[in-house]
C-alpha cells in the first residue's frame, strides 16, 4: 500500500499552505473569548475568506477531490489554520 501524498495532493498542501501563510496573519488576533459577538464576526469573516478563495465549499469544485481525498484535505487544512493562528497569536 503507497501512503504517500499524490503530486495533486501535494499541489494542493502547497498552495493551501501559501495561502493560510498570509491569509492568517492578516485576518488579525481573535477577540476575548467572553466577546460573543465580535467571536461570531470574526469566525464568520474567516468562514468568508476561506469560501471566497475556494477553500470551504469549493474542495470538490476547484481541486476534483474524491470523498477518500476530502477529510485528508480539510484535516490538513485545519491544521494548518490551527497552527498558523495560535503561531501568530503569540500563543
Amino acid at each position: 500500500m503507497d501512503l504517500r501524498y499524490s503530486d495533486s495532493d501535494e499541489e494542493f498542501r502547497s498552495e493551501l499552505r501559501s495561502w493560510l501563510e498570509e491569509a492568517v496573519p492578516g485576518h488579525g488576533d481573535p477577540p476575548p473569548a467572553h466577546d460573543w459577538p465580535a467571536r461570531r464576526a470574526y469566525d464568520t469573516s474567516w468562514q468568508r475568506k476561506l469560501h471566497e478563495a475556494g477553500y470551504a465549499t469549493g474542495l470538490f469544485g476547484k481541486w476534483g477531490l474524491g470523498l477518500s481525498s476530502q477529510p485528508n484535505a480539510v484535516s490538513s487544512g485545519t491544521w494548518a489554520s490551527i497552527t498558523l493562528m495560535a503561531s501568530s497569536s503569540g500563543r
